[in-house]
């Protein structure tokens, strides 16, 4: 906050923060989502399909981890 006019400063780094944990959420969101298609195309014998995005899920799972 300014002292002459008492104006908040927003910085940069409190914009950023709030955009990381969005991403992180919607990171580990999709990965969930990724992984449960994973389970449904592996019970329709689509192991190749289920195989590539089990791992593609399980990678945007653990990205949004370490970013939280």
């Amino acid at each position: 906050m300014c002292k002459h006019c008492g104006v908040k400063f927003v910085r940069k780094s409190d914009k950023m923060a709030r955009r990381m944990t969005t991403s992180a959420r919607i990171a580990m969101a999709s990965g969930g989502l990724l992984v449960v298609i994973a389970v449904i195309l592996a019970l329709n014998n689509a192991y190749i399909f289920a195989g590539a995005t089990f791992i593609v899920g399980a990678l945007l799972g653990l990205i949004g981890k370490s970013m939280d």
